[in-house]
């Protein structure tokens, strides 16, 4: 009974061998020795070779129903492929180590959603090298995408996941007014594990650099982070708009005389006006009353002491604006709008944090003759959507060169956001259509008027 149940099922066992390791020979010698040595079971040892081939010659039509109905077994199979097949995987792309063996895949769990697992990096591979190959890596276990994070110079995580989070941006609710505030955060959109990305401009404290090209989701991002500043009753947005478009909406509140929308001349010099209040008057204000408190920095807001949003909306446009009035109106070089422009935009870059003046600068390039290097330094969150130029990526993330190498190929939308505490990572802007965001803000600072109009910043 024994030879005869061992000559049916070991030709299936050594086929499922041969499959799962790759070897041949081996498993070829093994039945030849079956053969030798069970010849009073050779007719079930044909039945069985008969099965294993039948089985493996129809595997297509029934190894899908198979594998639907064992999930159970799933872990188990991730995991005998990856011992089995990672090495392999890896030195076909160039990753795989020359010097000594390359270290196996360590699998630590799997979901219905994802396999995570942990890599040693070979000798002489980098985790930008195994970012370049990440399309590649995906295909390893048939994912849609791979997610790639250095734990250690040596040691990177690997999630394979089936869910797609930036597919498709998230449309946003807006808050409604004075139901939210500043210590919830500014949400920007979801990263790739589908978790929210949001800002929070004290905690810690940091001016915003949003950058992006043409129709690459900057002034969609720029509305859905207004939108919930408009809703906060310990937020004021102020700000320069050179379109009119951005902090039209805002004009209709109790600060809308501190808006400067457009480029023309009376416009420029508003726009110099809000910039000398806020740095004159409320900058210098603040600090005062900082220095009588004997604190050092504004940490939390109220309706009565708010953060003070700057949105230089178009900022180089702005500037090209200022200098062209120069030209035209042959200013002395003390008296230029654009030099006391920047003046007073590096000086709220420098001092507003710890007095609660945030500044949000938008442009389609951060270059050097427009920020420069120090004023780019006082960003430290970052948010940047298409660039076409290499160049223009290492100005917003010098220590990320890699992200240069896709920022160009970015759907609309689809970009890269850095913080104080958070480490780059890409992420999908959530979106709001520009009639609504308007709707929104005007209600928002109806609402203001009637419930905040009396509070001064």
């Amino acid at each position: 009974m024994v030879p005869s149940l061992l000559g049916l099922c070991m030709p299936g066992a050594l086929l499922i061998w041969a499959r799962t390791s790759g070897r041949r020979v081996a498993p070829m010698l093994a039945l030849g020795a079956l053969m030798v040595f069970q010849l009073q079971a050779l007719p079930w040892l044909a039945l069985g070779i008969g099965i294993a081939g039948l089985a493996a010659g129809t595997r297509r039509l029934w190894v899908t129903r198979w594998l639907s109905s064992t999930p159970f077994m799933r872990p188990l199979r991730v995991r005998r492929w990856a011992k089995h097949g990672w090495v392999s995987a890896v030195t076909s792309v160039g990753l795989g180590s020359l010097v000594k063996p390359t270290a196996p895949l360590r699998v630590t769990g799997v979901t219905d959603d994802g396999i995570y697992a942990l890599w040693t990096l070979p000798l002489g591979v980098t985790a930008t090298d195994v970012l370049r190959e990440g399309e590649s890596l995906a295909a390893f276990f048939d994912a849609p995408r791979l997610d790639i994070t250095p734990v250690r110079p040596t040691l990177i995580a690997l999630t394979w996941r089936w869910d797609e989070p930036l597919a498709a941006s998230r449309e946003l609710d807006p808050p409604t007014p004075g139901t939210v505030c500043l210590a919830d955060g500014l949400t920007i959109g979801r990263d790739e594990s589908g978790s929210d990305v949001v800002w929070s401009p004290l905690a810690p404290a940091s001016h915003a650099l949003l950058v992006g090209g043409t129709r690459s989701g900057k002034s969609i991002a720029l509305q859905v982070a207004l939108a919930q500043a408009a809703a906060m009753p310990d937020v004021v947005v102020v700000g320069i708009d050179p379109t009119g478009l951005l902090l039209a909406p805002f004009s209709n509140g109790p600060q809308g005389a501190r808006l400067a929308l457009g480029t023309a001349s009376n416009s420029l010099a508003d726009a110099l006006e809000l910039l000398r209040q806020l740095v004159d008057v409320d900058l210098a204000d603040r600090l005062e009353r900082l220095r009588e408190s004997r604190a050092d920095a504004i940490r939390e807001t109220s309706a009565a002491h708010p953060l003070v949003l700057v949105v230089l909306e178009e900022y180089p446009a702005f500037l090209a604006a200022c200098a062209a009035d120069d030209t035209g109106s042959g200013r002395k070089p003390q008296e230029r709008l654009r030099t006391r422009a920047e003046m007073y935009v590096q000086r709220l870059l420098a001092e507003g944090l710890k007095a609660g003046i945030v500044v949000i600068l938008a442009a389609q390039r951060a270059d050097a003759d427009v920020l420069g290097g120090y004023r780019r330094d006082q960003m430290s969150t970052r948010l940047a959507f298409r660039l076409e130029s290499a160049d223009g990526w290492r100005m917003v993330f010098p220590a990320s060169p890699e992200v240069a190498e896709v920022g160009a190929t970015l759907a609309p939308g689809e970009g890269y956001f850095a913080s104080p505490g958070r480490a780059i990572a890409r992420v999908r802007g959530d979106f709001i259509d520009y009639a609504a965001y308007r709707d929104h803000v005007e209600q928002a600072m109806a609402w203001r008027r009637d419930h905040l109009s009396e509070i001064p910043i």
